[in-house]
């Protein structure tokens, strides 16, 4: 029984790993209300697999891509920060398996756009 269990986990630890995305987790302070974000997808699948990516829920077409076995790809959105507030935006793909069994890796992206303290510097 306890064999089971434990190949069992190992399977589900595989597949949890198939893919990568990096950095997952950014908090910074932005100059401008729009700001470019930057990750790399990683495919760690032993066969070509395509990613869906969303942002903050929503799919965004022109960021899907399909990668090779042990290819990595570097993508960047724009993304938007409001004015004297932390904002959080999440990028999240989405292995796309023959399977049914769907990888899902986020970055979590927590920015400030100090609107107000900025006003006035471009005069200098």
């Amino acid at each position: 029984m306890l064999r089971v269990v434990v190949a069992g986990l190992f399977f589900v630890g595989f597949y949890a790993c198939a893919h990568g995305q990096y950095p997952q987790s950014i908090d910074k302070y932005v100059v401008d209300p729009q700001f470019e974000f930057e990750f790399t997808l990683i495919n760690g699948f032993r066969k070509r697999t395509c990613f869906e990516i969303y942002v903050n829920g929503k799919m965004d077409g022109t960021l899907s891509r399909c990668l090779s076995s042990g290819e990595s790809k570097k993508l960047s959105i724009w993304l938007s920060s409001k004015p004297d507030t932390e904002t959080y935006n999440e990028v999240c793909s989405v292995g796309l398996t023959n399977k049914g069994f769907n990888t899902k890796m986020c970055s979590r992206v927590t920015t400030y756009f100090p609107a107000k303290e900025l006003e006035g510097l471009d005069e200098f």
